[in-house]
């Protein structure tokens, strides 16, 4: 599954981006804050972020060749492609599947999603894709729900969906300001 990236303006002047691939893997952002207004200066921070860099007249290039000139910015800023984390991903067997992968798949059938908080932990057992998905609060688990839930991720994988109460998936209970959620 192809992942949609999200389109993220920036001022160059403010910040340096770099596209950096090592061999054989996928490009992460490399930001470096370059701005007058920076106490202390980020150099060459690499948020694990994968991503390239877009240049304003290759957006409006695309836009035109689909016929979407009421999408192009009036901002004439380069821009960031931003794919989401290159690190979380689960192996499997044959295949590897990636938190944005499952992301997108959760939040397919708006009413599926609306049921929960969107907060999800996925892992391999023994070669199977595992996702728990918490339920918002008074949102009962349902073999109804578990069953849509793995017909929308059976695209992905062979998957099992574990349904957590609101109170029971402990990871995002955890208030910790220091570091993103992590869903493996």
């Amino acid at each position: 599954m192809k992942v949609c990236p999200e389109l993220l303006h920036y001022y160059p002047t403010n910040t340096y981006i770099e596209s950096v691939a090592e061999e054989g893997a996928s490009p992460e952002l490399v930001y470096s804050m370059i701005g007058s207004a920076c106490i202390v200066p980020l150099l060459r921070y690499n948020s694990k972020d994968g991503g390239v860099i877009m240049p304003y007249n290759r957006l409006k290039q695309i836009l035109e060749k689909h016929g979407r000139n009421n999408l192009i910015p009036d901002l004439k800023l380069p821009l960031v492609a931003l794919y989401g984390r290159t690190r979380d991903h689960v192996s499997l067997r044959d295949k590897t599947v990636s938190s944005q992968e499952v992301r997108s798949a959760l939040y397919k059938d708006f009413e599926l999603a609306s049921k929960t908080t969107g907060n999800f932990l996925m892992k391999s057992e023994d070669g199977r894709l595992i996702i728990e998905i918490q339920l918002k609060e008074n949102v009962p688990a349902s073999g109804d729900l578990k069953e849509r839930w793995e017909k929308l991720f059976s695209s992905l994988a062979d998957t099992e969906v574990r349904l957590m109460p609101y109170y029971e998936f402990k990871q995002a209970l955890i208030v910790n300001y220091e570091k993103k959620f992590r869903h493996i």
